[in-house]
């Protein structure tokens, strides 16, 4: 099985070189103008600054900087200018500094975050290897800050630091901004660049560890997350990180026993706290974890993950207005407003949630690309597929870096009866990303698809099954290859762990239908169809089924 695309797609660079712009001194009148000429333009500025309009403000000042000749004033217009998401204008005053002091580090930084806002990677490695070249790695180690797409701002630091293989930290920022982008076989190398560099400090290792864990190498990550503990003892938020792993790996009593011992040290602490929310729920104890929930928003915690986790229960509930309300909430975290437009699609519509996302983008453009995925899950949801696939490729024309955007464009080519790009899609993706588990099962259940290459379809989705064996669509697309080979004794035990952990998705009870059928268990299948049918009645596979096994 593919894996199933959730509705949507699952945390700003400063600029240091401005500050906030104050009303500047008014240019001198030209010889023979009109005195009114100066007091008009006195004025005008005043009342921008009075306005609050940075745009109003950015114009007069970038103005005022040509006529002067002011780099000062022209970076002052650049802040105001990025301030209202102007980047044009924002462009225009980096040119005007750059040519009024070539060696001024605030024109890269402008085009830096005007290149990313619009996901240009070529003119951001342009801009990022100025601001290296003048001032090392320092000027750059906000970038994963964002708001971008971490996709576009790891293209750009992936150049940067091919360009300079000897910096141990420029490494270091490589590997964060891969395990953010996800390509995690590149954090991991990349962070062990940064410890023969000389750089093993605690971003390094939380890097290392997090990376191996995407990676399906649970054993090892887990044990490096000991030795972190171990050294930063102290840290709360290292030792939630750690009980979140644990819980991941269901082992409850190992977590619960790593946060016990953190509020010994560190009582009341809100990441403890949350960690525990996580445990509460993964334990099914849903109650407790709203307790904890409602006890940290009396406190007066106003964190991000607090704000999510509220928005998730109210979302298990049914209350997508109040899920909306909490998600909304939770300031900075780009997944929250995601699944913010996806509880608006279920309380207010498709409409209200495309508007809602207009609004996103107009306040972050350099996050486009998640704000395009996400409105394509939101139309194929409400069965506008074709709608959804078109607008996907619109995007990644425009942003082919952003390997999550052709991924989501492969799944809904199959959808829309082009088997054929899916194929060619995904064994592109394939090649640039060998250790993503969902690329290689994707593409595996593909060529079942559209092919008869079962044994190179079957290696493909062995090696997505070693990195992530708990996968209800790894072991469907398992137990399918092994069914097409026929081997339906071997195939059955992998469907039938897919089917317990696939919540009734209609294409595992189908396959496995299949199987039972195949090893003569007509019982079995007709037990099983009779159940999926209640839960699918539309699904055209399962109907086809009920013909062949009638009641």
């Amino acid at each position: 099985m593919r894996r199933v695309l959730p509705v949507f797609i699952a945390a700003g660079l400063a600029l240091t070189v401005g500050g906030c712009a104050s009303s500047p001194a008014p240019a001198p009148a030209s010889a023979g103008a009109p005195a009114a000429a100066h007091g008009e333009k006195a004025d005008f500025t005043a009342i921008a600054n009075k306005l609050h309009s940075p745009e109003l403000l950015a114009r007069v000042q970038l103005k005022q900087a040509k006529a002067k000749k002011d780099a000062s004033l022209a970076v002052q217009a650049a802040v105001n200018a990025l301030k209202a998401g102007d980047d044009g204008l924002a462009d225009e005053a980096a040119d005007l500094i750059e040519k009024l002091q070539p060696t001024n580090a605030a024109a890269p930084f402008i085009r830096l975050r005007t290149s990313l806002d619009d996901c240009n990677t070529k003119r951001a490695s342009k801009a990022a290897s100025a601001l290296y070249d003048a001032g090392g790695v320092r000027p750059l180690v906000r970038i994963p800050e964002g708001p971008y797409d971490h996709w576009c701002t790891y293209a750009v630091i992936n150049n940067l630091s091919a360009a300079h293989p000897e910096d141990a930290e420029l490494s270091q920022l490589l590997a964060h901004t891969a395990l953010q982008a996800g390509d995690n076989g590149a954090a991991v190398a990349a962070a062990r660049k940064a410890r023969q560099g000389g750089l093993n400090d605690l971003l390094t290792q939380i890097v290392t560890m997090q990376a191996r864990w995407q990676l399906g190498q649970r054993k090892q990550a887990l044990e490096e997350g000991a030795k972190i503990l171990a050294s930063h003892s102290r840290d709360a938020a290292v030792r939630s990180l750690f009980a979140g792993l644990l819980i991941q790996a269901g082992d409850y009593r190992r977590a619960r026993e790593t946060l016990d011992d953190g509020v010994a040290l560190s009582p009341g602490d809100a990441h403890l706290e949350l960690a525990y929310v996580l445990l509460d729920q993964a334990q099914g104890n849903n109650k407790a974890a709203r307790k904890r929930l409602t006890g940290l928003l009396e406190k007066g915690d106003s964190s991000a993950g607090l704000y999510f986790l509220l928005g998730q229960e109210a979302q298990s509930e049914g209350n997508w207005s109040q899920a909306f309300v909490y998600y909304t909430s939770a300031r900075g975290d780009d997944s929250a407003q995601v699944a913010a437009a996806n509880a608006l699609r279920h309380w207010k519509g498709l409409d209200a949630a495309r508007a809602f996302l207009r609004r996103l983008e107009d306040r972050a453009p350099g996050l486009s690309p998640l704000w395009r995925g996400t409105e394509a899950g939101l139309l194929d949801a409400e069965g506008k597929t074709r709608q959804a696939y078109g607008l996907l490729r619109t995007a990644v024309k425009k942003y082919p870096v952003v390997r999550p955007l052709r991924y989501q464009l492969a799944m809904l080519a199959e959808s829309v009866g082009k088997g054929r790009e899916a194929v060619h899609i995904l064994a592109r993706l394939v090649s640039e990303q060998p250790d993503s588990a969902d690329y290689l099962n994707s593409y595996g259940y593909e060529l079942l698809l559209h092919t008869r290459e079962y044994e190179k379809a079957h290696g493909y989705i062995q090696r997505a099954l070693a990195m992530d064996p708990d996968n209800p669509a790894i072991l469907d697309s398992m137990g399918w290859v092994l069914y097409k080979q026929g081997k339906p004794a071997k195939a059955l035990g992998y469907l039938e762990r897919a089917q317990k952990g696939a919540y009734g998705d209609p294409t595992v009870a189908s396959h496995l239908i299949r199987v039972y059928l195949a090893l003569g268990r007509k019982d079995h299948a007709r037990a099983l169809l009779e159940k999926a049918l209640t839960q699918s009645p539309d699904n055209a596979e399962l109907k086809r089924l009920s013909k062949r096994l009638p009641q």
